[in-house]
C-alpha cells in the first residue's frame, strides 16, 4: 500500500523540493496537501496518514492525534514544535521532529542589523537627503556607541546565542533572560543571567562626555 504523506501548510506556492524529496525516499508515496484549516480533510483522508509535515504555526493537539491511525512521524517546517501536543504524541508512538538551526543566521543577522538601524538612526539620516545638512549640525539626539551598549535578550536558545556570538564581536555587552539559563551556560557564553524586570531596568545612562 501506498504510503500518504499529508503536508498541512500555508506559507510556501508549492512543494516540488518535497515532492522530490519524497518521491526519491518512497517511490510510490501519495502526497496530499491541506491549508491550516485542515479538519475537513483529517475526516476526509488524514487520518490514514502515515506521515505529517507540517509549518511551525498549525496546531496539533491531542483531538487531531488522536485520529491519526496510522502515523509514524510528525515534522514540523522550523525551529520549534510548541503547537504539538508532544505527550499525545508519545502515547500513539508518534516521532516528533523539527529543523534545529533553521534560520538561526538570518534572523540574529537581521537583530545586529537593527541595532546598527536604530542606534545609528539611519531613518532619520535617510530623510536628510534632500537638505544641506551634514556633520554636527545633522545629529538629532546623540546616541551610545555600540559598542558601548547593553544587550538584553529575552530567550537564550540557538537564535539568542548566535545573536550574543554577534553583538560580543562588535564589543557589546551581553545580559540574557531565560529560565534554563546556568552558571555554565553564562560562563560559555560569556552573558549574565538576569531577570526580565532587572533585563529592562539596565537601559543605558550616558553623558555627553562619554560619547
Amino acid at each position: 500500500m501506498k504510503p500518504l504523506i499529508w503536508i498541512i501548510d500555508e506559507e510556501w506556492p508549492d512543494y516540488n523540493i518535497e515532492r522530490k524529496q519524497l518521491i526519491e525516499a518512497f517511490t510510490e508515496c501519495e502526497i496530499r496537501h491541506s491549508s491550516n484549516d485542515y479538519l475537513d480533510d483529517l475526516e476526509s483522508f488524514g487520518k490514514k496518514a502515515d506521515a505529517v509535515i507540517c509549518q511551525v504555526y498549525v496546531d496539533l493537539p491531542k483531538q487531531t492525534i488522536e485520529k491519526l491511525e496510522k502515523c509514524k512521524i510528525i515534522s514540523v517546517y522550523g525551529g520549534g514544535y510548541d503547537r504539538v501536543d508532544i505527550e499525545a504524541a508519545k502515547a500513539r508512538n508518534i516521532t516528533v521532529t523539527f529543523v534545529p538551526g533553521y534560520c538561526v543566521d538570518d534572523v540574529s543577522d537581521y537583530v545586529i542589523a537593527a541595532v546598527y538601524f536604530f542606534n545609528k538612526q539611519l531613518d532619520y539620516y535617510f530623510g536628510l537627503k534632500e537638505h544641506v545638512c551634514w556633520g554636527a549640525q545633522a545629529v538629532n539626539e546623540m546616541k551610545p556607541r555600540v559598542n558601548q551598549s547593553t544587550l538584553l535578550i529575552v530567550g537564550f536558545g540557538r537564535i539568542g546565542r548566535a545573536v550574543a556570538f554577534k553583538a560580543q564581536k562588535i564589543g557589546m555587552r551581553v545580559i540574557a533572560v531565560d529560565p534554563i539559563m546556568t552558571k555554565e551556560i553564562e560562563e560559555t557564553f560569556h552573558v549574565q543571567a538576569v531577570g526580565l524586570e532587572e533585563g529592562l531596568a539596565s537601559g543605558f545612562h550616558y553623558t555627553a562626555r562619554e560619547i
